[in-house]
């Protein structure tokens, strides 16, 4: 046993970091640890508890692997019988065993931790991935317990929030009117039976707040945990409700947007076939001066042509006359030499 019975949660704390410390060793006797449990929770010999009479005794118990003792690994059904027996033993003691079964190898042979739950009228778990433990803890009910309600008659409001543990208990937050304030509270078991019992609390604003007790400070802390989250919840359903309005002012918004550029698209459509009419008569009266142009410039051009001519003419003309003047020049000088040579 690392830590006996007890009601504060530091020494479990401590006791479960001083188990992690120690790496694990050894082989699995489960019979061992449901006979140690069983002298626990009823103060036999040899247990560092003292026995509470008034208590619901209740074991958790968590496993990862199959037993392997007392008999040793090659004694399968030897194991398991020993566990059945000390099942039997915890039943007569009045002893209810939950059983978890964690991982594979303990979910490949389980037959020693759901018969210790059958025969103490617990209830056996199997947890596949060991990470999701501390959710499947909260998620099973020990107390035979179905629901619990919390009213205030005074202001007509219930607890929010409202938490109830595995084990039964439960804690939860409630609105008070100054003064006296009457607390209904239903409790609602498996079978349907149902106990209500009624809490006059009364308020003094301004007295200040009251001490809480060192064993409600967990819970305490879990339900301001829990108004965190719906107080987060209220924002981001707030910030979606936000969100889907802006869209749809977005989309109506879209919506006149684009019946108002139809409605511009087809008063654009009608100045635009006017337009398209006069570019295209302004087409044509370009065309046709294109074409008169092109008409001018054809004549231009056999004006040019012709001036070309009528030049090459001239110069053939003048270079005819020059031609002439030389043969006349050469007449000349020979009518020279023949005067000359009849005077000699």
């Amino acid at each position: 046993t690392e830590q006996p019975l007890t009601n504060d949660f530091s020494r479990v704390e401590i006791a479960l970091r001083n188990v992690l410390m120690n790496d694990p060793s050894g082989q699995t006797h489960i019979a061992a640890g449901v006979d140690q449990a069983t002298i626990e929770l009823t103060g036999m010999r040899g247990a560092l508890s003292t026995e509470d009479p008034d208590s619901e005794k209740v074991v958790l118990f968590f496993t990862d692997g199959q037993p392997t003792l007392p008999y040793g690994p090659g004694f399968a059904a030897d194991n398991v019988r020993a566990v059945f027996r000390a099942a039997t033993r915890a039943n007569r003691m009045g002893i209810r065993i939950h059983s978890f079964a964690i991982g594979p190898d303990a979910l490949e042979g389980p037959i020693a931790t759901v018969e210790m739950a059958n025969r103490t009228n617990g209830y056996f778990t199997p947890v596949r991935h060991p990470g999701d433990l501390v959710e499947v803890v909260e998620e099973v009910s020990f107390a035979n317990m179905s629901g619990i309600r919390v009213h205030n008659q005074t202001k007509n409001v219930d607890a929010n929030p409202l938490r109830m543990t595995a084990d039964g208990s439960w804690g939860g937050f409630v609105q008070l009117d100054p003064g006296e304030n009457t607390i209904e509270v239903a409790a609602t078991a498996d079978d349907g039976a149902e106990a209500t019992t009624t809490l006059a609390v009364n308020f003094e604003p301004g007295a200040g707040e009251a001490a809480i007790p060192r064993g409600l400070v967990n819970q305490r802390n879990r339900l301001l945990e829990d108004c965190l989250i719906a107080v987060k919840r209220v924002r981001m359903e707030a910030e979606e409700d936000r969100n889907a309005q802006v869209r749809r002012e977005l989309k109506m918004e879209i919506e006149r947007e684009r019946e108002a550029a139809r409605q511009r698209a087809n008063d654009q459509r009608k100045e635009l076939k006017i337009i398209v009419d006069d570019s295209d008569e302004q087409e044509k009266k370009i065309l046709i001066d294109i074409d008169e142009s092109d008409d001018q410039r054809q004549q231009i051009q056999m004006e040019v042509d012709e001036a070309d001519r009528q030049n090459q003419q001239i110069q053939m003309d003048v270079d005819e006359s020059d031609r002439q003047d030389q043969q006349i020049q050469m007449d000349v000088d020979e009518s020279d030499r023949q005067d000359q040579k009849i005077q000699m």
